[in-house]
């Protein structure tokens, strides 16, 4: 949890790197990524609204992830199922 509160989506604004950096901040990313990937399968056992709030945050930074993607909507599908019980 401290990584994705230091994160905060970009290190820097990123017209300010010069060529140099940019593999520093791709492999940075990547491995925030990593990072709220693992968050998320910790969470989506335990609490759905914190794992929906990381798969979010995820999908802010790649919203091209099919398997995130596919990763929401189930979450989703559990979520009105769940309501529907109640």
């Amino acid at each position: 949890m401290i990584a994705k509160k230091i994160y905060k989506n970009g290190l820097l604004p990123s017209n300010i790197y010069d060529d140099w950096a940019i593999p520093k901040i791709n492999h940075a990313e990547k491995t925030y990524l990593q990072i709220l990937s693992k968050l998320y399968l910790i969470e989506k056992e335990n609490s759905i609204e914190k794992a929906k709030s990381i798969l979010e945050e995820y999908l802010n930074i790649d919203p091209y992830s099919y398997e995130m993607n596919t990763e929401y909507i189930k979450l989703l599908l559990k979520q009105r199922e769940i309501k529907k019980k109640l």
